[in-house]
C-alpha cells in the first residue's frame, strides 16, 4: 500500500492511501522523549511512508516542532534516512489558535475534543478563530513551529455547523477565502477539511 499513489481529490496530487498522524508525538496518549518521536519518524520514512499529518492543538505545538526536527533531519543528516522534501507531503490545520496561558497545562487545553493530552507543551490554550486573520495568522505560525517554508496541504480541524458563529467566521469572516487564497497562490498544494459531521462538510461541499 505504501508504494501505491492515489489521485487527491481534482488536484494533480498523488499520495498513498496510508499516512502517519503525529498526535502521537504530541503525546496524546503518553509522554515520549524527543528521541523517540525522531526514530518513530525515522522508522516510518524506512517503511515507505511519504505522508504525514499534523495540527497546531496536537500537544499544543510540540507535534508540530518535532516533525519540524524530523524533516529537516531527513533531508540534511548523514546519519538519518535521506528523503528530499519534495517526496514527502505534510498537512497542518487551521480553525484552533493556539494563545498563551500560563495557567494552562496540556491536560486542561480547551481541545474541543473532550479529553486532555498526556503531554505537550504548556502554557497554550486552543482558541476557536475561523476568520481570514485567524487563518492567515495559524498557518504562518505553523511554518514557524515546523521551521519549514511551506506545507503541502491545509485541512480545517474543526467545522462548525451551519448557523453559528464559527460558521460565520468562515463565511462573511473570511475562512474559506483565506484557504482558497492561500492553495491558488502556490502557498499551499491542496486544501481541505480534516473532520467534522455529515451536515458541516455538506455545506463545506456546496
Amino acid at each position: 500500500l505504501l508504494t501505491e499513489r492515489r489521485k487527491l481529490g481534482k488536484s494533480s496530487i498523488s499520495l498513498p492511501p496510508l499516512g502517519f498522524g503525529c498526535a502521537t508525538i504530541g503525546e496524546i496518549y503518553d509522554r515520549i522523549t524527543d528521541d523517540q518521536a525522531a526514530a518513530t519518524f525515522q522508522r516510518a520514512l524506512e517503511l515507505g511512508v511519504r505522508y504525514f499529518d499534523v495540527a497546531p492543538s496536537y500537544g499544543a505545538g510540540l507535534a508540530e516542532m518535532r516533525i519540524g526536527r524530523a524533516l529537516r533531519r531527513a533531508a540534511d543528516d548523514v546519519g538519518a534516512v535521506h528523503v528530499p522534501r519534495s517526496e514527502v507531503f505534510i498537512s497542518t490545520k487551521v480553525c484552533r489558535q493556539l494563545v498563551p496561558d500560563r495557567a494552562v497545562t496540556p491536560n486542561t487545553m480547551n481541545n474541543n475534543d473532550g479529553h486532555g493530552w498526556a503531554g505537550g507543551l504548556n502554557g497554550f490554550n486552543s482558541v476557536m478563530d475561523n476568520t481570514y486573520e485567524g487563518f492567515m495568522k495559524q498557518h504562518n505560525e505553523s511554518l514557524h513551529r515546523m521551521g519549514q517554508p511551506y506545507v503541502d496541504g491545509l485541512l480545517m480541524h474543526s467545522q462548525p455547523l451551519p448557523g453559528t458563529e464559527g460558521w460565520e467566521q468562515l463565511t462573511t469572516g473570511g475562512g474559506f477565502r483565506a484557504m482558497e487564497e492561500l492553495r491558488d497562490t502556490g502557498a499551499v498544494s491542496a486544501i481541505g477539511t480534516g473532520g467534522g459531521d455529515y451536515q458541516s462538510i455538506s455545506a463545506i461541499l456546496k
